[in-house]
């Protein structure tokens, strides 16, 4: 999976959208762009991304995350 796909698969566990976006202080837009591979967020933007998940970068990253564990 991509960062975007893992970034969307994680977040729908835990957040909507907005609510996501509106605790990164960016637009929803522009998570939405980031969640479907339109926009590559900087390494700045993805270390705020994990830590607002509670998650590790790497998580976000992994080619093989298994999404079900955040379903709790």
């Amino acid at each position: 999976m991509t960062f975007g796909e893992n970034l969307k698969a994680i977040r729908r566990m835990k957040l909507t959208q907005q609510e996501m976006a509106d605790k990164m202080d960016i637009s929803q837009s522009y998570l939405s762009d980031m969640e479907n591979s339109r926009k590559c967020p900087n390494v700045n933007t993805a270390l705020l991304t994990a830590k607002r998940l509670e998650i590790s970068v790497n998580e976000l990253v992994n080619d093989d995350i298994d999404v079900t564990e955040y379903n709790n």
